[in-house]
């Protein structure tokens, strides 16, 4: 008997042993990699996806970002690895810089860290797979040269990266600036062609520092295959995204090598929620709408005090404001029941809340991906980049309504009161598209993970094999679309002024020929 129980307490942990050696080896390594700033907010849910909604042990996950974002990475929970690399400074919080000063600080940024960092952590624990932001295009280097699986995070907002050429047929996924309800699909095409050309063209003459030490690095590390532009190598890997239809507007996507997986989950709040906040919150007797401008925008001084002075006159909403700049003695509060404005807001706990029915958005991605989850009507207020995209995306889609980049009284009157009007309908939209973009997300993006890694290797990068333009076509197609634009033109002129010959010889020597004596 006593040789039964020892043998049954043997074969027990030898199972737990073979177990535990399972576990660690199916647990595959996932580093995720992005700058410490508003695109870091795009990824946390994929690293909150593969940790806490996939089977539990199946993959662990690194973040690699700057030490400043540190804090943030570590509120995923203590499984969460933080690669720590130092800072990793892009100047998102100076909004007075010029395009060109910004770009050439981001674009030299995304290559320095992320290469910097991902070589470190190669050596230190190789991962099995690589997913890196869009900008983070330094991490392809690495994944180059230590033959690491690639995958590219799409970041909504800049042109999308399945636009390709395909013969005479041109099919584009860009951001444009008009209705897809009511404008003719080729005149959509028109325009997204355009406005991705010219983002090629001026991506090309902003990033030429960032470019100029992309190459140097790969130079040096054997890999002499030129490039065109950023774009250019992120659409030569293998990418995906998690926002599309309708915030995000695709034309054509091609499946070997883009995956859309759908909005994912995102982390619960780990941000303490104030008392006074939550008292509002639950003694508010009206709806609340909650203003906020994102973390890096914030309203003028006098656009604040009039959408301020408004909002405490309307009697449709209570208030709830984040400010990050705000001062209690330049804008007092005047009745502390309808509104209550504080410097930093745990966002995700107050769109949860059951009072809180509408968000006054700049409409970045985080903000709208976070109203869309928690199933709130929009009033848009874009403020830069692809503010005004997303916002107008919105809208088309029936989730709530524009009011202007400095909106005024009169717009803030007819939106609030239109919003008010038809918050159900919104809310109920709202509710809908969420569901349709969040529909098995979780299981498309373990799909691709996991062919990802079993395939092994790394996709080098191959110019012939990019699905984006170069410059050289980009410049070809908008001379193209000019000197189409002008012959069109000149034919009209031409033809106002023979109508204006025909006119003019009605009008004066059709007169002169009555006149004239009639002859036998």
């Amino acid at each position: 008997m006593r040789h039964f129980v020892l043998v049954s307490v043997l074969l027990a942990l030898s199972a737990l042993v073979s177990s535990n050696e399972v576990k660690t080896q199916i647990s595959k390594h996932v580093a995720i990699v992005s700058g410490c700033d508003s695109h870091l907010y795009i990824v946390i849910p994929t690293a909150y996806a593969l940790l806490r909604k996939t089977t539990a042990g199946k993959y662990r996950v690194t973040f690699v970002t700057g030490s400043e974002c540190k804090k943030t990475v570590e509120n995923l929970g203590s499984d969460v690895v933080h690669h720590d690399s130092g800072l990793w400074l892009h100047p998102n919080y100076d909004t007075s810089i010029s395009t060109a000063e910004y770009y050439e600080n981001i674009t030299v940024g995304s290559v320095i860290h992320p290469y910097r960092a991902m070589q470190s952590l190669a050596k230190e624990d190789k991962p099995d797979l690589i997913i890196a932001e869009s900008f983070s295009v330094g991490a392809s280097i690495v994944a180059e040269t230590q033959n690491i699986p690639l995958l590219f995070h799409y970041t909504p907002g800049i042109s999308h990266i399945v636009t390709w050429l395909g013969g005479s047929d041109i099919s584009v996924g860009a951001f444009q600036h008009v209705d897809p309800k009511t404008t003719p699909m080729f005149i959509q095409r028109l325009v997204a062609t355009v406005f991705f050309s010219v983002e090629i063209l001026l991506s090309d003459y902003f990033c030429k520092p960032g470019a100029a030490v992309f190459e140097k690095i790969r130079r040096e590390m054997g890999l002499n295959d030129s490039y065109d532009n950023y774009e250019h190598v992120i659409s030569s890997f293998p990418s995906f995204s998690a926002v599309g239809e309708p915030i995000s507007q695709m034309f054509d996507v091609p499946p070997n090598k883009f995956t859309l997986t759908g909005l994912l989950p995102s982390p619960p709040e780990t941000m303490r929620v104030p008392d006074e906040l939550k008292d509002f919150l639950e003694q508010s007797p009206k709806p609340v709408l909650y203003v906020s401008m994102g973390t890096y925008f914030v309203f003028s001084d006098q656009t604040f005090e009039r959408v301020k002075n408004f909002l405490e006159s309307q009697e449709l909403f209570n208030v709830v404001w984040s400010h990050r700049k705000y001062s209690t003695t330049r804008h007092p509060i005047k009745d502390r029941t309808k509104m209550i404005i504080l410097k930093k807001v745990p966002q995700k706990f107050v769109l949860k809340h059951e009072k809180v029915r509408a968000f006054l958005s700049h409409c970045g991605i985080s903000s709208v991906i976070e109203g869309l989850s928690a199933g709130v009507a929009f009033l848009g207020a874009p403020q830069g980049r692809d503010q005004f995209y997303l916002s107008a995306r919105v809208a088309s889609a029936g989730l709530g309504l524009e009011i202007g980049r400095t909106p005024n009284e009169p717009s803030l009157r007819e939106g609030i009161e239109k919003l008010h009007r038809n918050l159900n309908q919104y809310t109920k939209n709202v509710q809908n598209v969420y569901k349709q973009m969040s529909r098995e997300s979780v299981q498309k993006l373990e799909n691709l993970v996991d062919s990802l890694i079993s395939k092994g290797g790394s996709s080098k990068f191959d110019p012939s094999e990019s699905l984006i333009w170069s410059w050289n076509q980009a410049l070809t197609h908008v001379l193209m679309v000019l000197i189409a634009a002008l012959t069109i033109l000149l034919y009209l002129i031409k033809l106002v002024m023979l109508l204006a010959v025909r006119l003019i010889d009605w009008l004066f020597f059709s007169e002169q020929e009555l006149k004239k004596p009639k002859t036998n």
